[in-house]
């Protein structure tokens, strides 16, 4: 629901942006910075850990992609994390033949 806000579970300890759109300097991707940061990221989801992802649905399709690439149990693992709550998503625009959304 667009209009519910979305509970943020303090504290915030990382916050790592993406923004591929630059025109100066090197593009960096979500999905790159996820795979740069992978050990952290499976630490910090072992000690519950909640991953918030904002973005367009293809970015969020690269990104639950890597996600599988990166955690321990794969696809199983993403939606365990889903039920928990511990997945927190807003993806707009073209969800054609998204899975993820």
């Amino acid at each position: 629901d667009r209009d519910k806000p979305v509970e943020v579970r303090l504290p915030l300890t990382d916050l790592f942006v993406a923004f591929s759109r630059e025109t100066v300097g090197k593009k960096r991707y979500v999905q790159d910075l996820l795979r740069e940061h992978a050990a952290e990221l499976r630490t910090w989801l072992s000690k519950s850990g909640v991953i918030y992802i904002c973005g367009s649905t293809p970015m969020g399709e690269g990104v639950f992609k890597a996600l599988a690439d990166i955690l321990d149990g794969g696809e199983a693992m993403l939606q365990t994390l889903r039920e928990q709550g511990r997945i927190i998503q807003e993806l707009w625009g073209d969800a054609g033949s998204s899975k993820v959304v």
